[in-house]
């Protein structure tokens, strides 16, 4: 029985160092100092962290002495890191990279989406960095212009067309009906101009 579980045990752990198979890059570091040159041909105790095998002392070795990846270059291991995709603890958001303006910031916060901020950004149409209205894109961030069935700025109506004689005109003004203008308005039985 004593022996199966020694089996077992060697076998998993004979498994786990195979799993950290070598990675990028042959260099390793020295976690213990070797012991003096009397004892040759002894077990030096000596474990190389970025050898690609898990020594005594070694949490992780994923072949290289890369930190940032996984296995720190001292052969521990690192916590998750913003932009790498995963949401990690303490993290908010992270959509595989470090870019600000995309929803999810640099540092793995979630972006608020705010007309106003200049940045364009799902649902609005326009965003240009404040909230004044009649500058072209209105506190909404939706743009202004003639035609789209909301009275805005210096329009005196919007009928949602850019339609002339209909009553508002193209630019968005009253068209008042003048008999002898040429044009049959609504009230008029004629206009022979």
């Amino acid at each position: 029985m004593r022996s199966t579980r020694f089996l077992w045990l060697s076998l998993s752990l004979i498994g786990l160092a195979a799993s950290f198979g070598p990675g990028c890059g042959r260099s390793s570091v020295s976690l213990d100092t070797p012991r003096p040159s009397g004892d040759a041909g002894m077990d030096s105790g000596r474990t190389d962290c970025g050898n690609g095998v898990v020594e005594a002392g070694e949490m992780c070795d994923d072949g290289n002495v890369i930190d940032g990846d996984g296995c720190s270059s001292s052969c521990r291991l690192e916590g998750g890191r913003c932009g790498d995709g995963t949401l990690d603890p303490g993290e908010e958001c992270d959509d595989g990279n470090r870019v600000d303006g995309d929803g999810c910031s640099s540092t793995c916060r979630t972006e608020s989406r705010t007309c106003g901020n200049g940045l364009v950004e799902a649902p609005e149409q326009c965003d240009d960095g404040n909230t004044v209205s009649c500058d072209g894109c209105s506190r909404s961030c939706t743009f202004e212009r003639c035609g789209n069935g909301i009275r805005e700025c210096a329009e005196q109506c919007d009928d949602g067309n850019t339609t002339s004689g209909d009553g508002c005109s193209g630019m968005c003004m009253f068209e008042v009906p003048m008999c002898g203008d040429g044009r049959v308005d609504p009230g008029e039985g004629c206009d022979d101009g």
